[in-house]
């Protein structure tokens, strides 16, 4: 079966449970995806959602506050994969994640091995981005490496584009196997 047929089928039987009853989760294959959230299931035969940081605007303080809760996201999914959570019962695991500070989690993904020193300190720098724009509006005040960020603008998009490839080939490597999903949900779905 394709990849674009797996996602075809598992969007159908993830649409045949009641929404408050859908599983949480997220599958990334080579260029497609399917994400199921809260109840709200969606899927496309292209990469990721936003996986190309050039669809991202990162003058526009909205647009880097979403990039990172995108990278929020997905790193609570890399330490649901990675505890090998059971995808059909891992809300109360998102829901003690999303009370965790991103700080915290970022250091375990360090101390698992999954982040090198290298890779934590750049994504640090990236968050002081984050939070010169929560807490700012004056984009002229807020400083990348040292620099004006406005100057230095390009070499965040570079280190933006590093660390979001680098979590989703992550995510790829300890995801759920969606041919286990498939089964398990024909079983139920019986």
């Amino acid at each position: 079966m394709t990849n674009k047929n797996k996602i075809n089928k598992l969007f159908e039987l993830l649409n045949q449970i009641p929404q408050n009853q859908r599983p949480n989760l997220l599958i990334y294959l080579d260029n497609e995806f399917i994400i199921s959230y809260k109840g709200i299931l969606k899927s496309a035969y292209s990469r990721y959602k936003n996986e190309d940081v050039r669809n991202y605007d990162f003058n526009e303080r909205g647009d880097v506050l979403e990039f990172f809760t995108n990278i929020e996201y997905l790193i609570n999914k890399i330490i649901i994969a990675y505890l090998k959570i059971d995808y059909t019962n891992n809300e109360k695991a998102d829901a003690l994640l999303n009370t965790s500070d991103l700080f915290y989690k970022v250091k375990l993904l360090n101390e698992w091995g999954l982040f090198s020193s290298k890779d934590t300190e750049l994504f640090f720098c990236l968050k002081s981005i984050r939070n010169g724009f929560a807490h700012t509006w004056v984009i002229e005040s807020i400083k990348y490496k040292g620099k004006s960020y406005k100057q230095n603008i390009s070499k965040f998009n570079e280190d933006a584009a590093i660390i979001w490839k680098l979590l989703l080939n992550i995510y790829k490597k300890y995801q759920i196997d969606i041919d286990e999903i498939i089964e398990k949900l024909e079983l139920r779905n019986k």
